[in-house]
């Protein structure tokens, strides 16, 4: 599901490829689904949020269009501390 008025693309950070929609201008808002969720969740109050903010919403690690390789035995690649550095980092590409 698209979110209207969103720019969508996929962008590579580690070994993971994010699919992240963005949108509106203004202070930047990260907003990150739950389990077993996508971006889409957002479909309601990111369009709204993008009126006043800078809205990424991406598809976590593993998760709906997103791309990733199997974690390890003891969830190697999906601990929260990983995921979070790959989501600096995917902020940081988009310039915030």
């Amino acid at each position: 599901m698209s979110l209207p008025g969103f720019e969508e693309e996929r962008r590579a950070i580690g070994e993971a490829t994010y699919f992240v929609s963005h949108g509106g201008s203004g202070s930047p808002v990260l907003l990150l689904h739950g389990f077993p969720e996508t971006h889409a969740c957002w479909h309601r109050i990111a369009p709204r949020l993008a009126q006043t903010h800078r809205v990424v919403a991406p598809d976590l690690r593993g998760y709906g269009s997103s791309e990733a390789p199997a974690g390890g035995p003891r969830g190697e690649g999906y601990t929260k501390r990983e995921m979070a550095a790959e989501l600096v980092e995917l902020m940081e590409e988009l310039g915030h």
